[in-house]
């Protein structure tokens, strides 16, 4: 009998450390579940700080009523703020500050640290297509990442080809681009400097000038108030002028004074989980405001 008790007994505690131990595994289950949607709810929270971000950002930049941009505007400056229980950082880059790397020259991209070989393999790859982003500059053959990180707030691939500036074999791209014969590039080579884009009508027609219009111009593509000295020397600007920080008559089809592409990065944080949105904010004036729309966004995974 005391037999038969002694191994009722035994099977019962091993029965209730069987249920403990249950227990342990069912708890810590539970609170890892209870974590795993904690962590979701505060990255969707992180999401939603960093896209109040770029609305922050768009409204700085539809406010903007100076005329010109500046170093000292408000969206120039780095932005941080309170949301609720979390917070989101703002940092706004005009791209008009930087050369357009799918139409600079040879010249230029060696005055701003690109060796002669390699701005040469640049030309060749454009004559393929355009860049889509500075990054894919590490597709070409000599550049190391080294020397990527050295050059690459020199350039960028946003803001319209100025058809007065452009190499020849920019225009040639461009023109296959939008299926239209290639030997028109010579033609508007020899017809330049246009007072205006309207011109072009002439030469493609106005079905493909029509395709045009929005990727091209005859004014600007640098601006003096945001540019580096280091950009604005590569292009002959008189030191003058760079220290003036003002347009004269022989650089206008060079220079602006108002960006109209914007390279936007904001980072939400929830409970110390950051989620971070890269964006492109295009600006242009519509009845004397200005209107913003997104032409690109990347979520950081």
């Amino acid at each position: 009998m005391n037999k038969q008790y002694g191994i009722a007994l035994i099977l019962t505690l091993w029965l209730v450390l069987a249920l403990a131990a249950m227990v342990s595994v069912f708890v810590s289950l539970i609170r890892l579940e209870a974590k795993a949607v904690n962590n979701q709810k505060f990255v969707a929270s992180a999401l939603a700080l960093a896209e109040a971000g770029v609305v922050h950002a768009t409204v700085l930049l539809k406010n903007d009523t100076t005329g010109f941009d500046s170093p000292d505007d408000e969206w120039a400056k780095p932005i941080e703020r309170q949301l609720g229980d979390g917070t989101y950082s703002i940092t706004i880059v005009d791209e008009e500050r930087k050369v357009n790397i799918n139409y600079a020259s040879e010249t230029i991209m060696a005055k701003l640290g690109i060796s002669q070989d390699i701005a040469r393999e640049i030309v060749q790859y454009r004559k393929h297509g355009s860049f889509d982003t500075v990054a894919e500059l590490l597709l070409i053959n000599g550049m190391d990442i080294d020397s990527y990180c050295l050059i690459k707030d020199n350039f960028t691939t946003w803001g319209e080809i100025n058809i007065n500036l452009a190499d020849r074999d920019v225009l040639a791209a461009l023109m296959t681009g939008f299926r239209v014969d290639a030997d028109k590039a010579n033609e508007i080579v020899d017809k330049r400097p246009f007072t205006g884009i309207d011109n072009l009508s002439e030469i493609v027609g106005s079905k493909t000038y029509q395709l045009l219009k929005p990727v091209v111009t005859t004014t600007g593509g640098i601006n003096i108030k945001t540019a580096s000295e280091h950009i604005l020397k590569a292009y002959g600007i008189d030191p003058e002028i760079i220290h003036s920080r003002t347009i004269n008559g022989e650089n206008q089809e060079i220079l602006t004074t108002s960006s109209k592409y914007f390279n936007v990065t904001t980072t939400g944080n929830s409970h110390g989980i950051c989620k971070t949105i890269h964006a492109v904010l295009h600006r242009t004036q519509k009845d004397k405001r200005w209107a913003i729309r997104v032409v690109y966004w990347l979520e950081d995974e």
